[in-house]
């Protein structure tokens, strides 16, 4: 993984016995059942267990974030918007501009302590933050766009929804894991998630073994 496209949002095309082009959304379903279990599982049981230690710490970063600030998922929500309609908003642009951030992440929208703990946030890749240096590193000197390139991706780690038809942003529920809090939740998978998975192929005859993560 390269950047923060999480493994179910892969979708691969395969082909049907006739010929035909058929697009296949690689589900946690399909991660679980198919690709941790069957004859791929050394190279893929790697990849989804670091993605669902990531993904449930994240998600406890920001629950905790949300429990501590008030307004924190309301200046998401803000911030997002602001990306999104960058091109056309003139107050938009005055107030991403007037963050002082080369990716915008400070006031109006985030103190700095919120920032340091936003960019500090784990991906497939490493951090926040270098998943966005590796994306200007890409551009080769190019100004990144804020509606296409850094929206999308920070929607995926702020929780928030973007609809093109309405041209809103909205909030995503936070993530709900019964009588356990969320944080509680993240220290038991970011623990036992390895074992989880040496049980699953344990089971399936044989041991995970390590590799590389390198699906993009």
């Amino acid at each position: 993984m390269t950047d923060l496209k999480r493994p179910t949002d892969i979708v691969i095309q395969s082909h049907r016995p006739d010929g035909t082009a058929v697009e296949v959304p690689l589900t946690p379903e399909v991660w679980q059942h198919s690709l941790v279990r069957g004859p791929w599982k050394d190279a893929f049981a790697p990849i989804w267990d670091k993605h669902m230690q990531d993904q449930v710490a994240r998600e406890a970063e920001i629950d905790q974030l949300a429990s501590e600030y008030p307004a924190f998922r309301q200046q998401c929500r803000d911030f997002i918007q602001d990306l999104r309609t960058f091109g056309s908003n003139k107050g938009a642009r005055t107030g991403l501009e007037g963050s002082g951030h080369e990716f915008y992440i400070g006031k109006p929208y985030f103190d700095d302590t919120i920032r340091d703990r936003l960019l500090a946030l784990p991906t497939q890749a490493g951090t926040l933050e270098s998943e966005l240096r590796n994306l200007a590193q890409k551009r080769d000197g190019d100004t990144l766009c804020a509606s296409h390139d850094l929206a999308p991706l920070l929607e995926s780690v702020l929780n928030v929804r973007w609809d093109k038809a309405r041209g809103a942003a909205s909030l995503g529920p936070l993530p709900s894991v019964g009588s356990l809090s969320l944080r509680n939740k993240a220290k038991v998978v970011i623990k036992k998630g390895s074992q989880f998975l040496k049980d699953i192929l344990a089971r399936e005859g044989g041991d995970k073994r390590g590799g590389k993560a390198a699906r993009g």
